[in-house]
């Protein structure tokens, strides 16, 4: 992508889902870094929570688009997994499901949440993963230079620490160290509803010219999708985590799409480009009263064009 412009920003007044009393249950994601370079039968991790409680739901991955078929196991057990990476009595199985391989390598598979039995993590608390499959399909990413052990992604409520590869189906004995779950883990926590909230929602129009073989409109809007969501990712854990947590900045959606044909290019505004592609990316924040619209849309845009 070569070029963007931000169209506006708008700012409503929002309550959170459903309330019980002065409590409550709020949704949000940990987006992990999503780049992936290898694979394996699965891969072993732990996830660590901060001061609140907060109930796993459900979580997605990645695996060959080539596969014939993915067969998903999902463990979990109280603690790290050292020790315990061939003792299958020591895990509970959450999740045992069959899915259809993704369309791309692009793609993560979400686990229905029908078909995962939800946990609670207390303040504080350790908890081991361990995700295999019946074929050499996981794909996740080698940890360079990093130890076991080792948070490597966090936000607010959840860090996600460096873990192992498993070599074989099951709980096998050959282990690759330093490996990277890539993925998305979905979660929920109690919120404080009696401070009020405001939603953020920012508009953004790109400009790009394919190049060699055109891209269809469909691909460049998924590749869109995929290059804003790791940049607001990049942004609101790194770039601006501390702000994000004093402010309770959740990631509401991202909804990326283009509004004129197929493989049609139009007018470009951009000098010395004769003809471009148009698309648009709608970027939604909820956020509380503290920050103004303002101020998080100057840290918006000075992170995005940086």
């Amino acid at each position: 992508m070569n070029y963007v412009v931000m169209k506006s920003i708008t700012m409503t007044d929002s309550r959170r889902l459903q309330e019980d009393g002065k409590v409550c249950s709020r949704a949000e994601s940990l987006v992990t870094p999503l780049d992936v370079d290898v694979t394996a039968f699965g891969t072993m991790f732990t996830l660590v929570t901060k001061e609140e409680p907060i109930e796993i739901l459900t979580l997605e991955f990645f695996a060959n688009p080539t596969a014939k078929a993915l067969n998903v196991e999902i463990y979990t057990k109280l603690g790290d997994y050292k020790g315990f990476e061939n003792n299958s009595t020591a895990w509970e199985k959450i999740s045992e499901t069959a899915i259809a391989p993704p369309p791309s390598e692009r793609h993560s598979l979400l686990i229905p949440m029908s078909e995962f039995k939800s946990f609670t993590m207390y303040p504080n608390e350790m908890r081991a993963i361990f995700i295999t499959l019946q074929t050499s399909d996981f794909r996740y990413k080698y940890g360079y230079g990093l130890k076991q052990g080792q948070t490597y992604h966090s936000d607010g409520y959840l860090s996600v620490n460096v873990g192992i590869g498993h070599a074989n189906y099951g709980f096998g004995k050959r282990v690759f160290p330093a490996r990277l779950f890539s993925g998305i883990l979905h979660y929920s926590h109690n919120a404080d509803c009696t401070r009020p909230r405001s939603k953020t929602v920012v508009h953004f129009t790109y400009y790009t010219r394919p190049k060699g073989i055109a891209m269809r409109r469909s691909e460049m809007v998924q590749e869109l999708d995929r290059l804003v969501r790791k940049s607001m990712s990049d942004i609101l854990n790194e770039d601006m985590l501390e702000i994000r947590e004093i402010n309770r900045i959740i990631l509401e959606s991202i909804e990326t799409g283009s509004s004129t044909e197929d493989d049609a290019q139009e007018k470009c505004p951009v000098d010395g480009w004769v003809a471009c592609v148009k698309l648009e990316s709608k970027v939604t924040l909820s956020h509380l009263k503290s920050i103004q619209s303002g101020y998080l849309q100057y840290l918006l845009l000075k992170k995005k064009k940086s």
